[in-house]
């Protein structure tokens, strides 16, 4: 009954008032609204119907401010700005800005791993090629690539035995000495001779030693020079790096090195051309490549796979083999070869 009389006063009002429908029906939920209330003491007033602003939905109007600066600014911000500013500032520095710093600047000093470091051994070891033309006196060309031929200070042993097939012997070589003069690029020349026994009689080799040190910990040079054999000169064509290898590599990252290289025709009477190297050692990859530039020579590519302290391979026409020198594997140093040519390189870590 309460709601009927309700009901009957409003539309006596309403109809006196000549209203629009739709405004009727606002009026009429308001009056009733208000006038019975709720038992969750959410009311209305006529205010909050006429004054333009948007409806809301009852339950909502405390929280309308909180929840629409939540929802829309603290919500967009945290889930836009703040989402996109961690997803993408946030990620993309961490990823971008510190992972390529880490992996760039990092990785390019240190393989990746600043906390790395490693020293040497203490033997001198590395690698030696040794080409003898042999044609002019039994028509035959001895060649061979080694690591096994002992090192100290001042010389060296050429394998000429294991080139030969012990048809020579093995040659002991003074690389260097007092008074030795300089050339280019900080290399130095010694010139010396030594007898090679064989089974013709001592052949007298008279040969030019040409060397660079870097620091006491490798050594990058050429042994050229002729075997005299009655009339005959026989061409003798070596190169060698030694020293004092690196004990442990980096497991990752890539370390740039560059630094010097040498290029030398084979034969007799042929001069070194002096040129540049630049190497990437990618650590892990286990990768090193490198191009040898020369005025005359032009570029040579360089590429080899890290094995231990070493590495080794072939590109294009030129084979090579290589190591990491000296404390943190500070140098880079290798030989390499073909059938027209040998040369050496020796880079730094920059």
């Amino acid at each position: 009954m309460l709601i009927n009389n309700h009901s009957n006063r409003t539309a006596f009002s309403l109809k006196s008032l000549d209203m629009p429908l739709k405004a009727g029906v606002l009026l009429i939920t308001a009056v009733m609204l208000s006038a019975c209330g709720s038992d969750n003491d959410n009311s209305y007033a006529l205010g909050d119907i006429f004054d333009g602003s948007p409806a809301v939905t009852p339950g909502d109007s405390d929280n309308t401010d909180t929840d629409t600066d939540t929802g829309g600014d603290t919500g967009g911000d945290t889930g836009g700005d703040t989402g996109d500013d961690t997803g993408d500032d946030t990620g993309g520095d961490t990823g971008g800005d510190t992972g390529g710093d880490t992996g760039g600047d990092t990785g390019g000093d240190t393989g990746g791993d600043p906390s790395y470091s490693s020293g040497v051994e203490t033997t001198k070891t590395g690698f030696q090629t040794l080409n003898i033309d042999a044609t002019a006196l039994i028509s035959q060309e001895f060649i061979t690539t080694t690591d096994d031929f002992k090192i100290d200070a001042n010389s060296l042993v050429a394998r000429a035995d294991l080139a030969s097939n012990n048809l020579l012997t093995k040659v002991t070589i003074t690389t260097s000495g007092s008074g030795d003069s300089s050339t280019s690029n900080g290399f130095k020349s010694h010139n010396d001779t030594v007898g090679v026994a064989t089974s013709f009689g001592e052949l007298p080799l008279t040969y030019t030693s040409v060397y660079k040190d870097f620091s006491n910990q490798m050594r990058i040079g050429h042994i050229d020079g002729s075997a005299a054999a009655g009339e005959a000169k026989l061409p003798v064509s070596g190169v060698a790096v030694y020293g004092n290898k690196t004990l442990t590599l980096p497991t990752d990252g890539s370390v740039a090195y560059a630094g010097d290289a040498t290029y030398r025709e084979l034969g007799l009477d042929k001069s070194i051309e002096y040129g540049s190297s630049t190497f990437t050692a990618d650590f892990a990859a286990k990768t090193v490549d490198g191009t040898l530039s020369f005025n005359n020579a032009g570029n040579i590519a360089i590429a080899g796979d890290i094995d231990g302290s070493q590495f080794a391979g072939t590109s294009g026409a030129y084979t090579t083999k290589g190591g990491f020198y000296g404390d943190d594997a500070k140098y880079l140093g290798g030989i390499y070869s073909s059938e027209s040519a040998q040369g050496t390189f020796g880079a730094e870590k920059q």
